[in-house]
């Protein structure tokens, strides 16, 4: 069963439909899931506390949605994905360096799950019901914020050069993530 993605331009993050809040893009820095060399590359800003890409979307008072983005891990082994606006939840961190789900803050009816897809690349998924019918965000690639975790030497220290690869974004009006559509 074919369900649409509602992102935009889901596989080019240093497009402008995609906001950028203290970080950067480097577009096409490594190999996709997909075997093609379209993988962004996600930098946290010099000092910057958090860094992230994020679309809006329309929301519906009830309405479960999932997000999903292939990532892997670069000098950053932590990724978050979040709804912002418009839920009653926090966000879910993902290990890319052992495929593990980490912290999920005020996850009041998240659903998360990390799926190893090979070669470092792992599907991370996130569901969770909007609150209210209002413009949502949805903070599909997160590097900083509030785990201590993030960096692969166990700290946060943004400097403009290290991030993670991410591609493939996709959401959804489900419960469940369905096969990913560009």
């Amino acid at each position: 069963d074919w369900r649409k993605n509602l992102f935009e331009y889901t596989e080019s993050f240093d497009n402008s439909a995609w906001e950028k809040t203290n970080s950067s893009i480097t577009s096409n820095g490594a190999t996709a899931p997909n075997g093609t060399a379209t993988a962004d590359k996600l930098v946290a800003n010099s000092g910057a506390s958090l860094a992230f890409v994020l679309q809006n979307y329309p929301l519906v008072l009830g309405q479960t949605y999932t997000q999903t983005i292939f990532a892997k891990a670069g000098e950053v082994s932590w990724l978050q994905v979040a709804p912002s606006s418009g839920f009653n939840s926090g966000h879910q961190n993902y290990n890319l360096a052992t495929g593990e789900l980490g912290t999920n803050t005020s996850g009041i009816g998240n659903v998360a799950s990390i799926e190893n897809i090979g070669n470092g690349w792992y599907r991370c998924s996130l569901s969770t019901a909007a609150i209210a019918t209002t413009i949502g965000r949805f903070a599909n690639a997160w590097v900083g914020g509030d785990d201590s975790r993030l960096d692969s030497d166990g700290t946060v220290t943004p400097d403009g050069v290290k991030g993670v690869y991410i591609w493939g974004a996709q959401l959804e009006e489900a419960s469940t993530a369905s096969s990913y559509q560009p």
